[in-house]
């Protein structure tokens, strides 16, 4: 996440900048913690508003 960014923000920009998705989140699926890396996960479950996706 970035600052000033919620969780469902980030899930959102991150789909745009790795993958040109635009999603709609439609709730929360799964939470991991990561411990070797210092990581909780958030999973979302999500569609495309657009048919349109490449690499980002």
């Amino acid at each position: 996440m970035e600052l000033g960014e919620n969780p469902q923000q980030g899930a959102k920009r991150e789909a745009m900048e790795e993958a040109n998705a635009d999603l709609h989140l439609s709730g929360l699926l799964a939470v991991y913690t990561v411990e070797r890396l210092s990581q909780v996960q958030l999973i979302y479950r999500a569609t495309m508003n657009s048919p349109d996706f490449s690499a980002g």
